[in-house]
């Protein structure tokens, strides 16, 4: 084995890609100029889609009607064999350092230190002037071999010091990836114990880093419900149903370790595909380990939408806009105060926004619940009728909460709620900032490619998009 394998890691290969990338830009002619890729707003606005309140009445739902919005073939995931729960291994003790020892750190850390440094100088430099920001797709492909060459030196550290100290191990999902690593099912759990969820967060407090969690085992869970789990070194995700104020509530709390594991699935892969698909579905093809509906973007011609960086929709008087950034931020723009496209495109490169979605509105900013006179008249959502709903919101650094509110007649419950109680039901919870999402039959959350709440109807609809969380941990355990 080579000595850049030394740490399971190829370092050969990751600078390959990059060689690689950079020789086939040398040879390429110039790019003819891209057209516009603006969406056109359709000549008639179409209708509003929220489900209709009546669950008995399910021939009313017009996005039944629409054949031509066939599911794709399902993905079939690998078959896995039940995996035993990993026995406990002792906490490992560090003999006290010697004077070689101590000699020997003080070597190697000044080694991966300058590896860093050259590393760190190289995407300063390869990079947006200034930033280390990526601007385009070529660069986000520049910035995920920077990312791999900063995980490489990291995680070699962590393995070459692991006798003298503790350096945790960094893992990343690239930018520029459709498909994120398979969640490991052995590490998915239920139970109707609350007790149990409380031992699971315990385990998880080095990636909760302090932080307090919006889980409760004192809430007035829906009856017959199980809460639902997901737990490695790299996310921890918790999905049950409440009872709130005698509505059926669905929440999920997530906790990631990186921002590149909060990301949007696009049905077809590509913006403006014209595919549509059930959430279920997004979800395996992505390998989420759960996810929302998004806001289906397809289904109206306005707002402000963005995907991978770039500026596809600009119609932004009708409709807040909520963009995630490489940081994993929550960046909202209310109605209107987005207002040209080439100031927005610079919004977008000066935010490191990855992604853009429109529906709304915004809920809770800075810690404040939105006063509800301020979207009374809301373009889209019929926000003073009572309807399906579906939010998403952030808690803290890296750490988000999502919720419906649906009917369930399985469970007992037959309504459902205006958007500014629901809006009063998220920020219960201890959102700083939260963000509508559609409702109505499209809204759901998906755990290990499963509804954790009652859709109307009790069938999924065909959508667009979803917004999910992954885990980060590479599928082989040699790249680990």
């Amino acid at each position: 084995m080579s000595s850049n394998q030394d740490f399971n890691f190829d370092l050969d290969s990751i600078l390959a890609d990059f060689h690689a990338e950079e020789a086939k830009e040398a040879a390429r002619p110039a790019p003819e100029p891209e057209p516009e890729r603006i969406a056109p707003p359709a000549p008639e606005p179409a209708p509003e889609r929220i489900a209709p309140p009546a669950p008995e009445q399910p021939e009313a739902e017009p996005e039944e009607a629409a054949p031509e919005r066939e599911a794709a073939p399902k993905k079939q995931k690998r078959p896995r064999l039940p995996a035993e729960p990993a026995p406990s291994m002792p906490k490992k003790e560090l003999a006290p350092l010697t004077k070689g020892g101590r000699a020997a750190r003080g070597i190697l850390g000044a080694v991966f230190a300058i590896i860093s440094v050259v590393i760190l100088a190289w995407g300063l430099t390869s990079l947006h002037p200034a930033t280390a920001r990526a601007t385009d797709k070529k660069a986000s492909t520049r910035l995920d071999i920077t990312q791999r060459l900063s995980n490489y030196s990291n995680n070699a550290q962590s393995d070459a010091l692991s006798e003298l100290t503790f350096i945790p191990k960094v893992y990343t999902i690239p930018e520029s990836d459709l498909v994120a690593p398979e969640p490991d099912q052995a590490k998915f759990g239920s139970t109707t114990n609350p007790a149990d969820i409380q031992a699971v967060i315990d385990s998880a407090a080095a990636l909760l880093d302090g932080q307090s969690v919006a889980f409760d085992p004192n809430v007035n869970f829906v009856a017959g419900s199980e809460i639902k789990y997901y737990l490695d070194d790299t996310i921890l995700a918790i999905a049950w149903q409440e009872d709130i104020e005698g509505y059926c509530c669905t929440v999920s709390e997530v906790k990631i370790a990186h921002s590149s594991q909060l990301k949007r699935k696009l049905a077809g892969d590509s913006y403006n595909s014209g595919v549509h698909l059930f959430a279920t579905v997004m979800s395996q093809q992505c390998n989420a380990v759960v996810a929302i509906n998004g806001d289906y973007y397809d289904y109206r011609p306005i707002g402000v939408t963005a995907q991978q960086r770039e500026l596809y929709r600009f119609v932004p008087d009708k409709m807040d806009s909520c963009s995630f950034t490489a940081s994993g931020d929550m960046i909202f723009s209310y109605a209107g105060s987005l207002t040209d496209e080439e100031s927005t495109r610079q919004f977008i490169a000066d935010n490191d926004i990855i992604f853009t979605v429109s529906f709304g509105p915004v809920l809770v900013d800075n810690g404040v619940l939105r006063p509800s006179e301020e979207y009374s008249g809301y373009a889209p959502g019929e926000v003073n009728s009572h309807h399906s709903r579906a939010a998403i919101g952030k808690l803290d650094n890296l750490h988000y909460l999502l919720m419906t509110v649906n009917y369930n007649p399985n469970a007992g419950y037959s309504e459902t709620t205006t958007l500014s109680k629901f809006a009063g039901f998220v920020y219960s919870k201890g959102v700083q900032q939260a963000y509508a999402l559609d409702g109505g039959q499209t809204s759901a959350i998906v755990m290990n490619d499963q509804l954790v709440n009652y859709v109307d109807y009790g069938k999924e609809r065909f959508s667009s998009d979803i917004i999910y969380f992954a885990t980060a941990m590479p599928e082989r355990e040699e790249d680990r």
